[in-house]
């Protein structure tokens, strides 16, 4: 979502903290920087281990008319915020350019443990595929 409103993260945190279920948060919680601050700060705020930021949709690309420009320090908060291990690499295909949303992961300053975590790991962890 584009506003708070509309990105729904402080929903979805109550579900993940009513029935302890994994919750998987697209656009890392908002398209904005700023909402995904707030729904970084409100997971770490509420202490809640069951949810995931995932990166769909977070696309650096000037060419994405519809997405917002996701920097890598935003990626670098997140991480920061909640961990690696509640972050994971997610395609909002067909919109943006997928290698943007991987450079930004990158630039971010994460380690390679983590970068691991995050483009791959977490996902199959998940998904009960590793």
């Amino acid at each position: 979502g584009r506003w708070k409103e509309m990105a729904g993260y402080e929903i979805a945190l109550s579900v993940a903290e009513k029935y302890k279920t994994k919750i998987l948060l697209a656009h890392m919680g908002g398209v904005f920087p700023e909402l995904v601050k707030q729904t970084v700060d409100s997971i770490k705020a509420q202490s809640i281990k069951n949810a995931y930021l995932v990166t769909s949709g977070m696309s650096s690309s000037r060419d994405s008319v519809m997405l917002e420009q996701c920097p890598p320090e935003i990626v670098a908060y997140a991480i920061h915020g909640v961990g690696a291990d509640k972050i994971l690499l997610g395609s909002d295909f067909p919109f943006g350019k997928q290698e943007d949303m991987i450079k930004s992961v990158f630039r971010s300053g994460v380690s390679p443990k983590d970068l691991e975590k995050i483009l791959w790991r977490n996902a199959t962890e998940i998904l009960h595929l590793s």
